[in-house]
């Protein structure tokens, strides 16, 4: 004995509604059902972080045993669902649908917000236009932030950014690898910025440079200067750089590196 309560869907958004989007093709036409958490023993329904109180409404004897609400804004029972798809909007005034909601994200097929949307979980996510609109502002000036500091950097440095960041390969040539980055930077411009306020960048680019001329030794994760271990990890290998009772030996290693470029 299943009843389904449906939803019409409505696409004329006032602005302060809330609005369900499908996170891609595949959810724009398949709805979902939900409906609310039922305890039998209890008697009680649950909702995010509200219970209401459950009556037997079906006669005694008779399966299934169908329980209602007594005190929610809309009539729930333990045999309806709710359809919930792309573009349902929901009234913030509406308690009823408010209700819907709250068991379309109870039910783990909903994200708050675009931000938190994770394709393995969600079908759908509340849209904030205002909320997306700032989000969108901040990354494109971030991308401008990323960009210029590539724009201000040498050739060399550009390749030692690349480096960093993971998007330098072997053999890449200088603009390769400035097209490398300024794509990171339109993608992913945060991972820029954060090598460019990286206190150590410097360091750690020495460090690359030190390992890739073989100067200093990588293995198994560990970092080594002929028989001395620098470090466990690239961390360590860090510290030991920065350490000012190294100096002599940081120096002896800067010019072996010159001596590889010359």
């Amino acid at each position: 004995m299943e009843q389904t309560k449906e939803i019409k869907e409505n696409t004329d958004v006032p602005a302060v509604t809330v609005r369900l989007i499908g996170i891609d093709n595949r959810f724009h036409l398949a709805p979902i059902y939900v409906a609310p958490r039922f305890d039998e023993i209890m008697g009680v329904f649950y909702v995010g972080d509200k219970k209401y109180k459950g009556k037997m409404i079906s006669e005694q004897g008779v399966d299934p045993k169908i329980f209602a609400t007594t005190d929610a804004p809309i009539q729930l029972t333990n045999v309806d669902s709710f359809r919930v798809a792309h573009l349902d909007t929901f009234d913030p005034a509406d308690q009823g649908r408010m209700l819907v909601l709250q068991m379309a994200i109870d039910s783990g097929f909903v994200a708050k917000d675009k931000r938190s949307v994770n394709p393995a979980e969600h079908r759908y996510y509340i849209e904030n236009k205002e909320e997306e609109a700032v989000q969108t502002v901040s990354k494109a000036k971030k991308v401008r932030d990323a960009l210029s500091a590539i724009d201000s950097l040498s050739a060399e440095k550009m390749e030692d950014i690349a480096r960093l960041t993971g998007e330098y390969v072997k053999g890449m040539s200088k603009t390769q690898a400035q097209a490398a980055l300024e794509r990171l930077a339109m993608d992913s411009p945060d991972k820029i910025l954060s090598v460019f306020d990286d206190k150590d960048r410097e360091v750690k680019i020495f460090l690359e440079k030190l390992v890739v001329a073989d100067i200093v030794k990588l293995q198994n994760n560990q970092y080594h200067y002929n028989k001395q271990l620098m470090g466990v990890n690239r961390d360590f290998a860090i510290e030991w750089l920065k350490d000012k009772a190294n100096e002599a030996i940081v120096r002896q290693m800067a010019q072996q590196l010159k001596g590889i470029k010359s």
